[in-house]
């Protein structure tokens, strides 16, 4: 059994796209007997991780070992946009022995060690620098177990020791009403079509057009800069029920125009059937979106 703990100091250069980020962290080890530090592996690692020589070599009071190592190095990260811009990450940093399975050697999160950290100033997980655009809201520690992982070569389990993480997108409401500023606009413009009674049908279609063109432009630029975001994804459906209104309207006005003469009344009415229609299915689309963003915000 050994004692191992992960102490981070920073991370930076953080990329969803990419799935990549850079951590700077204390790596220890706290054992009693034989230990071979330079047969473990980290293997969401960029290049291969060389743990060099120790910064701190000593013997604890009860007898036990410990080496304590300064890393700097670039991980590969799983990050899931479908919750955008509500999304949370879990930065993760694990490692395990190449040669001694589970039966040999298991890693146990150790945090007693953190006092022999001397030149540290920022002892603790909680005292993790902030990372730009980006809050911490947890770090954990756990022991787990991996089956033949490509980095080994020998058959059986591995005791894992996994450094998690967990952040948030910093000033995420903020985000979210600068993603949905631009649907809202469109939405509050189209509205005011219904008030138009005897307007060309060239200008309602002419504000059809331009509404539609808006709203491909929008789920585009989305779809091409962040996939996966639910979260946008679920305002789309009220934008085209929105202009399905407005086409409805619009085309029953052009037939009560191209075949009816006194068409001023009955114009009214479909203007008041539009707009009431329009709010039916702009305010439920609002309770949709909410019930779709609250579990995220309470998460």
């Amino acid at each position: 059994m050994v004692y191992a703990g992960v102490d981070i100091n920073h991370i930076s250069n953080l990329d969803v796209k990419q799935g990549l980020f850079t951590a700077d962290f204390y790596l220890w080890f706290r054992y009693a007997g034989d230990f071979n530090d330079n047969d473990i592996t980290f293997p969401n690692a960029v290049k291969p991780i060389v743990l060099g020589k120790p910064i701190i070599t000593k013997k604890t009071t009860d007898g036990a070992h410990l080496l304590v190592y300064k890393l700097h190095s670039d991980f590969m990260n799983d990050f899931s946009l479908y919750s955008y811009p509500l999304d949370r990450h879990k930065l993760r940093i694990h490692f395990h022995h190449q040669k001694e399975n589970r039966n040999h050697l298991i890693y146990v999160p150790d945090i007693e060690a953190l006092p022999f950290l001397s030149q540290k100033n920022d002892q603790g997980g909680s005292m993790i620098h902030n990372i730009p655009g980006w809050e911490v809201k947890d770090i954990s520690y756990s022991q787990q177990i991996s089956v033949n992982t490509p980095s080994v070569n020998n058959k059986g389990t591995y005791s894992v020791l996994s450094t998690e993480v967990e952040i948030q997108r910093h000033g995420r409401i903020f985000l979210l009403a600068k993603n949905f500023f631009p649907v809202v606009l469109i939405i509050i413009a189209w509205y005011f079509i219904f008030f138009h009674q005897n307007t060309r049908d060239l200008f309602r279609l002419h504000a059809l057009l331009c509404a539609s063109l808006f709203t491909l432009w929008f789920q585009m630029m989305y779809a091409l800069s962040l996939p996966g975001q639910q979260v946008i994804k679920s305002i789309l459906p009220v934008l085209y029920l929105a202009i399905g209104v407005g086409e409805l309207t619009s085309g029953a006005i052009y037939l009560l125009h191209r075949y009816n003469k006194k068409t001023d009344q009955r114009e009214r009415y479909l203007l008041y059937m539009g707009q009431a229609l329009y709010c039916i299915v702009t305010l439920g689309g609002i309770f949709f979106v909410l019930n779709t963003v609250r579990p995220l915000l309470d998460s």
